[in-house]
């Protein structure tokens, strides 16, 4: 089902077609269907077998404790054309207190043409092939 199912035409979920996309947590046989699914779609449209990213302590702590701030982890889905691999690009973001949304944190409208001042942005490491031990959730599909 493409995503945009999910949402009506004003941008509200319409949860009664996802029971699980608006829960704090989900069980282990939701994260293996869900997981197994993505492992088909992936070898269906010949996309690799990108199965997950790390992102370590130290560096998921400098993301979340800039300049002091009490910040959340928002994750961007990104696309390299170049060697056709899916990407994650996480980032700080803090809760809206008017709105209960994330915002991303400090990041203007407009993209500046200096952006090294803009907050840490982090890269995490794909697997494979940093996926450790096998098991139920990163096994290849037979």
């Amino acid at each position: 089902m493409p995503l945009n199912q999910f949402f009506t035409e004003d941008k509200l979920q319409q949860n009664d077609l996802c029971q699980t996309i608006t829960q704090d947590n989900i069980d282990w046989s939701d994260a293996d269907v869900l997981i197994n699914a993505f492992k088909q779609f992936m070898r269906d449209k010949s996309l690799g077998v990108n199965l997950g990213y790390v992102l370590n302590r130290n560096d998921l702590n400098a993301l979340l404790n800039q300049d002091g701030q009490e910040l959340h982890l928002k994750i961007y889905l990104a696309y390299s054309a170049i060697d056709k691999t899916f990407r994650l690009v996480p980032i700080a973001c803090e809760l809206n207190p008017d709105t209960q949304d994330y915002d991303d944190y400090r990041i203007p409208t407009t993209k500046p043409a200096d952006t090294s001042s803009l907050p840490r942005i982090d890269n995490p490491r794909p697997c494979p092939p940093r996926c450790g031990r096998t098991n139920f959730l990163n096994e290849e599909l037979e």
